[in-house]
């Protein structure tokens, strides 16, 4: 006000006034609207102190504090779904509806490396419904986990610790997975999942294969530290496979990273559990798993 004052543009007050009691009103509507979602969102987790809701259309996409000590997205760019545009990577949860308030948080129970790690638990009854109208609970899947936007299609690097304590339940039975590769239209790609003799194992659903990654006595009550290492040109032509399981070579491997529905592609962290009625009720219970040094890289010392 006092530059136009002394420019002697005074015809120009009455607008400038009009003008910031304008910006002074979209600027409210803005802050109100995303303090009115975050608010709406408050209630998804009991861990409100470590997760901050974010509005991005469908979903319940969010931050964490401290993220890049936990899931650390930096290195790579994601692409939005529906315009194909370039954006810094996001998280979700899934299911999208009906998540379980203690289904992920930030723990210091059991760290691999920093001070804390992610904590989930899935137990009896923890299904849901998203945004596509898939219920989990008429489909007897139960779940507990973060999804991502996809990325773009290249060579990718992963590295995850999952600890899974000795009290933690995956039914004999069920499907058990506790990280995945997925399609954004189509079905699961791959998964590391328990079977149902409690060793590890690659599913490679493309090729309907499964390869052995750890035996049962290694893979509760320690942390185990993996590594990825994917093609994912959309050629789909011989893309490599390799995972190394506490720096040991486990699989490795050519074929397809693609499925024939989508080339769009992004991971899943934490409890995933499908094929419940196959499942005695006697064995089922409490599924926990903490994860800690999750990162996704261009190249492996985009990992470090």
């Amino acid at each position: 006000k006092q530059l136009l004052q002394s420019l002697g543009i005074s015809g120009h007050l009455t607008l400038y006034k009009r003008e910031t009691k304008l910006n002074k009103k979209i600027t409210s509507i803005i802050l109100a609207t995303l303090f009115s979602a975050n608010m709406a969102n408050a209630d998804l987790v009991n861990d409100t102190e470590n997760f901050t809701f974010l509005k991005y259309g469908k979903g319940n996409w969010f931050e964490l504090k401290n993220q890049e000590d936990l899931v650390d997205l930096s290195n790579i760019n994601c692409k939005w779904t529906s315009s194909g545009k370039t954006t810094s990577c996001k998280l979700m949860l899934s299911p999208t509806y009906n998540f379980p308030k203690d289904g992920i948080a930030v723990s210091t129970d059991y760290v691999r490396s920093g001070k804390v790690a992610l904590k989930f638990k899935n137990g009896i009854g923890d299904c849901g419904e998203h945004s596509s109208g898939l219920s989990d609970c008429e489909t007897n899947r139960e779940r507990s986990e973060f999804s991502m936007l996809s990325w773009e299609n290249k060579e990718k690097w992963f590295k995850f610790s999952i600890f899974i304590p000795e009290e933690s339940v995956f039914p004999k039975g069920a499907n058990n997975s506790v990280w995945q590769i997925h399609s954004k239209s189509g079905p699961v790609n791959f998964k590391i999942k328990l079977t149902s003799k409690g060793d590890l194992v690659w599913d490679d659903h493309i090729l309907d294969k499964e390869m052995h990654i750890l035996s049962k006595t290694k893979v509760k009550g320690q942390w185990n530290d993996f590594v990825v290492n994917m093609d994912f040109d959309e050629s789909n032509k011989n893309n490599k496979v390799k995972i190394w399981a506490n720096d040991d070579l486990v699989v490795d491997y050519v074929g397809k990273t693609h499925n024939n529905k989508s080339k769009k592609v992004y991971m899943k962290v934490g409890i995933y559990k499908s094929h419940l009625d196959r499942a005695q009720k006697s064995d089922m219970g409490t599924s926990i798993a903490y994860y800690d040094a999750i990162a996704i890289g261009d190249n492996c010392k985009e990992l470090s």
